[in-house]
């Protein structure tokens, strides 16, 4: 797994316990959400951050979604609710550091 995937997993985690815990319309209450193409013009205008990686969250229910600023080394994490298609700030910040890779425990095929 990449590292990417590592963090995608974490987020995954994350993210399938917020669905789990409140329906989706209670979701979009508590945390800052906006329209999909709103809220990532946004995020790129402002801060120049990029989508650097997906996941499929909650059994396919939402999507997470991690966007990231080299220049400006902030990041945004994102949940993606399917309909209204809606982006909701699950974390964001600066100075993010990916992990040190370590060595795949996955066998060879």
């Amino acid at each position: 797994m990449t590292r990417f995937g590592n963090i995608l997993a974490g987020i995954a985690i994350i993210a399938t316990a917020m669905l789990i815990s409140a329906p989706a319309i209670a979701l979009s209450r508590t945390l800052a959400c906006s329209p999909y193409e709103r809220m990532t013009n946004h995020i790129t205008k402002k801060y120049g951050e990029l989508n650097k990686a997906v996941g499929i969250a909650s059994g396919g229910k939402a999507t997470v979604e991690f966007w990231h600023s080299d220049k400006a080394n902030t990041f945004t994490i994102l949940i993606i609710l399917p309909s209204p298609k809606m982006a909701c700030i699950v974390a964001a910040g600066r100075d993010w550091q990916a992990a040190p890779k370590t060595p795949s425990k996955e066998p060879k095929t």
